[in-house]
């Protein structure tokens, strides 16, 4: 009846952006890289080495599952294998697909590279709920931005 809306994963974007935008605009600086929890932008004459988390490992720390390498962009992880509830023997995510009410299960990890944090984040948290089949036809609408979903299963699903 009075379930929190949480907007926290739009605000750690927009903070991201404003965040790297003032600190370009400063004098003598030629890059800068803004990582808050993971996401981060990345401006100027640097890249930066990014590795995403294996959402199957059981600890942060265990081997990546993957690396890029950022420049000039934005990248976000959303995913439920860290946040959530156990109940029994169930998990529920802390992600609610808008068009049920209910936790999402299928995707349990989107991590999303696009021109700025709050296209990332947006889409990192959607992928979510979404199908990959929705997922792939709307990051394929997105200009620059590229996407990894991982279901449940384990499947792992690349935009081209």
């Amino acid at each position: 009846d009075n379930a929190p809306l949480m907007l926290n994963s739009f605000a750690k974007s927009y903070i991201i952006n404003k965040a790297a935008q003032a600190a370009t605009a400063s004098a003598n600086v030629s890059a800068v890289v803004v990582n808050i929890g993971g996401d981060l932008v990345v401006r100027g004459s640097i890249t930066e080495p990014v590795k995403v988390s294996d959402p199957h490992a059981d600890a942060e720390n265990d081997a990546p599952l993957t690396g890029l390498t950022i420049h000039n962009k934005a990248v976000a992880t959303s995913g439920n294998y860290r946040r959530g509830v156990q109940i029994g023997d169930h998990w529920y995510s802390h992600i609610v697909d808008p068009r049920t009410g209910q936790p999402a299960e299928q995707i349990i990890s989107a991590t999303v590279v696009a021109p700025n944090a709050s296209d990332a984040g947006a889409l990192a948290t959607a992928f979510n709920v979404l199908s990959p089949k929705e997922s792939l036809k709307l990051i394929a609408s997105v200009p620059n931005a590229e996407a990894l979903i991982i279901t449940k299963e384990g499947k792992h699903i690349e935009s081209k």
